[in-house]
């Protein structure tokens, strides 16, 4: 089986997937992203209901966070899952709740892309679950706008998808990601819906989770550097990689260059007519 990354996007409607967030759940999300002066990592529970993914309980773990980088400190999300284990409730309701989460969320700051860099795709890699995962990059706007650009990663594709890609002419992946999903707000908050109260716990969590350190990032190279400074020669190396991970999991890449040499064929068949 051919175990290449193929993205494809959702928003052709070959797939009927829906994905909702509650109002007080996204709005928690929206004030951590403003409040927050680096990119920070949540993650949430998901419910999933045939094709529809709905996403409840962003937690914040302590983190340390860049403007171009997030990373959350796994002691701190192995506390949260030792204090689930240890809280009492009934065992299969905990592990029914650990294995819902199966969404990243983190924010992009000073860049303008809410699209997955290289770093971004290697997260999503070490999050593979045999199953399936959300992924979700957010960027604060102006007027308290908050831009989505959902993932949807399957990692072991179920047959009729599998089906689906061959009738698209793509071969079999043994990995599928659906990309540009739309996140649909939902509900009006609850009773308990306070945006006050949301946006000074949102202050708190900020100041009391999240590390900032100091990290540079080469202009346009998509390479974070650590440290030290690079040599020129590792630089161009980091550039090149950068430019050939964007272009791998690029399907319009793929679909020109496909197109281009069958113009070639085509324009050098006509020349002999």
């Amino acid at each position: 089986m051919n175990k290449r990354l193929v993205y494809y996007p959702a928003r052709a409607r070959i797939y009927d997937i829906k994905i909702t967030i509650g109002k007080q759940d996204e709005l928690k999300i929206r004030e951590l992203v403003k409040a927050s002066p680096v990119e920070i990592s949540l993650k949430m529970m998901v419910k999933k209901e045939g094709n529809h993914f709905h996403l409840y309980n962003p937690i914040c773990f302590k983190q340390r966070g860049s403007k171009i980088s997030t990373r959350i400190d796994l002691k701190d999300e192995d506390r949260y899952l030792r204090e689930l284990l240890g809280s009492g409730r009934p065992f299969e309701e905990i592990k029914k709740e650990i294995l819902s989460m199966r969404c990243w969320i983190h924010s992009h700051v000073e860049r303008e892309s809410c699209w997955w860099s290289q770093e971004d795709n290697k997260n999503c890699e070490r999050l593979n679950n045999g199953d399936y995962y959300l992924s979700i990059i957010v960027i604060a706007g102006k007027k308290d706008s908050l831009f989505y650009n959902c993932r949807l990663d399957f990692y072991e594709p179920k047959e009729e998808v599998k089906a689906d890609l061959e009738n698209l002419g793509i071969c079999r992946p043994g990995r599928l990601t659906l990309t540009d999903l739309f996140v649909e707000v939902v509900g009006d908050g609850g009773p308990d819906f306070d945006p006050e109260r949301i946006k000074k716990e949102a202050e708190i969590l900020i100041k009391e989770k999240i590390e900032i350190i100091e990290e540079r990032e080469e202009e346009n190279d998509g390479a974070h550097f650590q440290g030290r400074n690079k040599s020129p020669e590792e630089v161009r190396r980091a550039k090149n990689r950068a430019v050939a991970a964007r272009l791998s999991v690029s399907a319009d890449y793929h679909y020109r260059r496909w197109r281009n040499r069958l113009n070639r064929l085509l324009r050098a068949c006509f020349s002999r007519l």
